[in-house]
């Protein structure tokens, strides 16, 4: 649990010192210009699919097209954090089957969020908890709040009206061939620029360890015009384990990186890094422990750099207090939407009447057949892979009960009785 002088001394509303400036004067500025586009790494071409079948795509192309379709589908047990290897190439065959299904396209494009980085050649796929979205959501609230109070100076004013909380909008990078992205669990823009100054990561799952690398890919591709990341880690809980009261509460802890650049002692070149000048901040302990304290920010983590001169940067603080309270009230509406229905007695006899008429189920062509075979393929594949004690007879039961549903969906649809 390490912080810097410069942010844990920081108090809420209080101005930072013409010298505290963080780039020396002979320093080159710490991003590059906004125009500027991100360089990658040459990529082979996009192979030519005339047959985009199930059976014609490459193998892990398939599993991860398994994969989306059972969340689509509501179907999948899967974890809220799946990282999946996949090379440029595939990703745009992933790309070009997505544009032939047009309806589950459409909902990859609206509702499924997930990264992808071709330097890397890894997809993320998220499914976030509620947990974890409203306790984003009223971070960013809290924190655009804060802002807004510390407006006493003209340009202080003039900078904070043009900062946006963008929530979960997603970052690209790159050429449009390469289509890279990031979907951030929330995030500041500033108005003008094209990637947002602040970005925020919740993890509450396996994600945690993946916690310092992505703020490290936040700096790294935007060339520093993401310049500060903040990690929020809540510990995880089983869906078993929530639904005990008696289970201690959870743990949780911040950090903050932020884009900083250095010498090489050899070379005496610049380097860009993520500094992290706070590293696993306690703002709950397991026995309910508060610390005291408070998580500290600057107005120029906010903006691009040389939008504030030094003596009105001005520092931002939310007390652990309230990082907590906002923690157990993600965890009291976590609660209610695990919560079993059970309707009111004034509701339990009211009958529902429709006034529109049903259309009639479309019926499954060959090719959706064998997408739906390929998914439930997918999902045993990954089970096999998760429970070593799954025996050859589980496998047998398995097979019986997918030839038993196929033939369900091939059977025509009977006349409802009047």
């Amino acid at each position: 649990m390490n912080t810097t002088t410069r942010s844990s001394q920081a108090a809420a509303s209080t101005k930072l010192p013409p010298d505290a400036a963080r780039t020396p004067p002979e320093s080159p500025p710490l991003s590059a210009p906004e125009d500027q586009a991100t360089p990658l790494p040459i990529s082979p071409p996009a192979t030519v699919l005339t047959n985009l079948s199930p059976r014609s795509l490459p193998r892990r192309v398939r599993r991860l097209l398994g994969l989306i379709r059972l969340r689509y589908q509501g179907r999948s047990s899967d974890t809220i954090w799946k990282r999946v290897r996949i090379s440029p190439a595939e990703y745009r065959a992933l790309q070009d089957a997505l544009e032939k299904d047009a309806r589950l396209g459409a909902w990859v494009a609206d509702k499924l969020r997930y990264d992808y980085d071709s330097v890397d050649g890894e997809l993320v796929l998220r499914m976030p908890s509620p947990l974890h979205d409203i306790f984003a959501v009223r971070l960013q609230e809290v924190i655009l709040r804060e802002l807004k109070a510390s407006n006493e100076q003209e340009e202080v004013r003039t900078v904070v009206d043009r900062i946006r909380m963008a929530v979960t909008s997603d970052l690209r990078f790159g050429n449009a061939s390469a289509r890279d992205k990031k979907s951030p669990d929330g995030s500041f823009r500033f108005a003008g620029t094209k990637h947002p100054p602040l970005v925020i990561e919740v993890a509450n799952s396996q994600k945690r360890e993946d916690l310092p690398h992505l703020a490290e890919s936040y700096v790294e591709r935007t060339k520093g015009r993401t310049k500060t990341v903040i990690t929020m880690d809540l510990e995880y809980r089983a869906p078993n384990e929530r639904a005990t009261r008696s289970s201690p509460p959870r743990e949780a802890v911040y950090s903050i990186y932020r884009n900083r650049l250095t010498r090489d002692e050899q070379t005496g070149e610049w380097q860009r890094e993520a500094h992290v000048d706070v590293e696993d901040q306690h703002f709950r302990m397991r026995d309910s422990t508060i610390p005291a304290g408070s998580m500290h920010l600057l107005l120029s983590d906010f903006c691009p750099d040389g939008t504030l001169s030094g003596a009105n940067d001005w520092a931002v603080a939310i007390t652990h207090a309230e990082l907590a309270d906002l923690l157990a009230e993600a965890e009291t509406e976590e609660a209610i939407a695990e919560a079993p229905s059970s309707p009111s007695s004034s509701e339990k006899n009211v009958p529902f009447v429709s006034k529109r008429k049903r259309l009639p189920t479309p019926k499954l062509t060959s090719e959706d057949e064998a997408a739906f075979v390929q998914a439930e393929d997918a999902a045993a594949a990954r089970y096999l892979e998760e429970n070593s004690s799954f025996s050859s007879a589980d496998a047998v039961d398995f097979v019986a009960e997918r030839t038993k549903r196929i033939k369900t969906r091939s059977q025509p649809d009977s006349e409802p009785s009047p």
